[in-house]
């Protein structure tokens, strides 16, 4: 795949940020996210899709951080970065050895997990009735 050279990357770039774009478009111009906020925000995290063929590992890890940020933040973009992550880690996958591969999967599952853990709400009993096995919940 790397002998499609830039325009390749510069496709999946464009599809990174076009996605972003999507899918916050909504929450942009609002008070709380002005709207440079969100096209900048879009652009950090669609824009890594470019360097994934040349570069999986680092930019697994650059998402992997990027969907901890935005979900600190608070931002509409975390949403794209929660798609984006398991295509990073997909093309890794592809590409590397366990040595790469390991790590990023534990980099990617640690991010999702802080995710999916809302900090807002306390992580009780209720909470892991989604996650456990139905023999384990009452």
């Amino acid at each position: 795949m790397r002998r499609y050279g830039v325009a390749v990357d510069i496709v999946l770039a464009v599809a990174g940020i076009a996605l972003d774009v999507l899918v916050s478009f909504e929450s942009w111009g609002v008070p709380s996210a002005p709207a440079w906020l969100g096209l900048t925000l879009s652009v950090l995290v669609g824009g890594a899709m470019g360097f994934v063929r040349r570069w999986p590992g680092p930019v697994s890890f650059y998402l992997s951080g990027q969907l901890v940020l935005t979900d600190q933040l608070g931002a509409y973009t975390v949403n794209s970065v929660q798609i984006l992550v398991p295509i990073a880690l997909g093309a890794l996958a592809y590409q590397s050895r366990w040595r790469w591969i390991a790590p990023a999967a534990l980099c990617g599952a640690g991010a999702t997990a802080l995710n999916i853990a809302d900090p807002g709400v306390a992580f009780t009993t209720p909470g892991w009735f989604y996650s456990a096995p139905r023999r384990w919940s009452r």
